[in-house]
C-alpha cells in the first residue's frame, strides 16, 4: 500500500487528514487486501485487489 498516495487521494477527495497518518494491513479480506488507515481523529477501512501473480 502506497501510504503517501492514499493520503493524497483522501485529501484530493475532501477528506480532512489530521495529524499522523498510518496504514496497517488487517486480516479478514478474502479476495481483496484489507487495510486500516487512521489519523489522529478518524479511521477508514481500505480494500484493494491483490497484485497479479
Amino acid at each position: 500500500m502506497d501510504v503517501a498516495a492514499l493520503r493524497s487521494f483522501l485529501i484530493a477527495n475532501d477528506v480532512e487528514v489530521i495529524g499522523e497518518f498510518k496504514v496497517e494491513q488487517i486480516s479478514g479480506g478474502r479476495s481483496n487486501l484489507t487495510f486500516l488507515a487512521s489519523d489522529d481523529r478518524s479511521q477508514w477501512v481500505v480494500r484493494r485487489p491483490r497484485p497479479p501473480v
